[in-house]
């Protein structure tokens, strides 16, 4: 009997000592909560990624909703609005989005296609709109990809329900011909919840640990499952024992943990992430839990170590929390100093500081991203719209009613660093009013007044 208590209050003394050095210094900063845009309301944050400048990037899918769009957004450090880097609605291969992933400053993302049982993908070198690759048509993508997660030498993993749920990968380095091409032979072990017929149940979200080796068997790939309605075959499973270049060897293990934090519900996707230290962050996305937590991974075993503050925890709330409702996903900068959650039902990305964070935005970039006035005004036929950007970034320039109405896009598209002008010429059927212009950038938002008088 001494014995085990003895044992019990080690394990207790362990947990509690770990929790106290990792999590203590996690905030919750409602100032810098990212939002959407209002013109945005279609956007339901479905996966994120960080890159490694530590941009945040959020993916819009259907697969949450048929009322959302398919859609790529942005927001640098320090940004509070969300900048729409691409919209998808009108690419008519495009069914949904369904997978994310930033490796260096290169994105990219996953999609189901249109067509029966095929899926492609797009990469954005260097984050550039301009300079988009497609990758379609090519031998191991006729199949559903969920989830996406890219390894330093350019080799993605990705979630299938073909002859699974398992894992696949795909060749990105250069190597193969075409980029692109998946990597054989492939692994034929299953998730370890097993099969199933319709594919509800399937993996959703794919994290690696971005700074391994994946040529070292060893290194652990992490998948996460929702379970059908009512099921138990959800989870989050550990694979090991493949390497990149050869994944044949891959043998899954459902992980397991002490209050059984990662057996998930139906919900979709409970976004994973594994930080630098090869901490493994999960999404408790349910109402039971919303939650996001930490784990230490040994085998096949999960011990919770850290925990970002949350007002609405099911386990153990936060009074100065997040007011955390459906987080989907979650991305850890980097140099670990923020922690970034997209919330499906908030629509919005809450934001987390470690340690002492006074200023996240370059004061000099803030100061040089300008949307000056325009001149003349008012203005009776034309008149010159002008700003300034410190680095190239996607820019659009729109003309509003003073309802928020769209009017006209003035400019968008890839613009080089410094400053432009552009000259707007009134249309003869257009109203003598007020109206405004949004320039939207990397670099944020800003509005000026204008007024037509005829």
């Amino acid at each position: 009997m001494k014995r085990q208590t003895f044992f019990l209050l080690a394990v207790l003394i362990f947990t509690c000592s770990s929790l106290s050095g990792r999590g203590t210094n996690w905030v919750y900063r409602p100032d810098m909560t990212i939002y959407f845009h209002d013109m945005d309301s279609l956007a339901n944050p479905f996966l994120c990624d960080v890159d490694s400048a530590g941009n945040i990037w959020v993916l819009s899918s259907t697969s949450t909703s048929l009322n959302a769009h398919n859609a790529l957004y942005k927001a640098e450090p320090g940004d509070t609005i969300f900048t729409l880097f691409e919209d998808y609605s009108s690419i008519a291969d495009v069914h949904s989005a369904r997978g994310l992933a930033a490796i260096n400053e290169d994105v990219f993302v996953a999609f189901r296609s249109t067509t029966t049982d095929i899926s492609f993908v797009y990469e954005y070198p260097e984050g550039n709109p301009a300079a988009k690759i497609e990758y379609k048509g090519i031998p191991g993508f006729g199949t559903y990809i969920y989830g996406i997660s890219v390894t330093k030498d350019r080799y993605m993993y990705g979630g299938i329900i073909y002859q699974g749920p398992r894992i696949r990968l795909w060749d990105f380095s250069g190597a193969s011909d075409p980029v692109g091409l998946y990597v054989s032979p492939e692994t034929t072990e299953r998730d370890p919840g097993g099969p199933t017929a319709t594919g509800e149940d399937a993996i959703r979200d794919v994290a690696i640990q971005k700074d391994l080796d994946y040529n070292d068997s060893s290194s652990p790939v992490y998948t996460s499952r929702n379970s059908l309605p009512g099921g138990n075959q959800g989870g989050v499973t550990v694979w090991t024992g493949g390497v990149q270049s050869d994944p044949s060897g891959y043998a899954p293990q459902a992980l397991e943990d002490a209050d059984s934090f990662l057996k998930w519900t139906n919900y979709v996707p409970n976004g994973l992430f594994v930080d630098h230290e090869g901490i493994l962050w999960a999404t408790g996305t349910d109402s039971t839990r919303r939650w996001v937590k930490g784990f230490q991974v040994d085998g096949s075993w999960a011990t919770q170590v850290d925990e970002l503050p949350s007002a609405t925890s099911g386990d153990i709330a936060d009074a100065e929390g997040a007011p955390l409702n459906v987080p989907e996903d979650v991305a850890i900068s980097p140099d670990k100093k923020f922690a970034y959650v997209i919330d499906l039902a908030n629509k919005c990305c809450y934001v987390f500081t470690n340690g002492d964070i006074n200023s996240v935005k370059d004061p000099v970039k803030a100061e040089s991203f300008l949307l000056n006035p325009a001149y003349p005004n008012p203005f009776n036929a034309s008149t010159q719209l002008s700003f300034h950007i410190p680095h190239a970034s996607q820019v659009d320039l729109t003309l509003y009613s003073v309802e928020g109405k769209p009017v006209k896009t003035l400019y968008s598209g890839w613009a080089p660093a410094g400053a432009h002008t552009i000259r707007f010429d009134a249309p003869e059927n257009m109203s003598s009013g007020l109206y405004l212009v949004e320039l939207k950038s990397s670099f944020g938002r800003q509005v000026r007044k204008i007024a037509l008088m005829k």
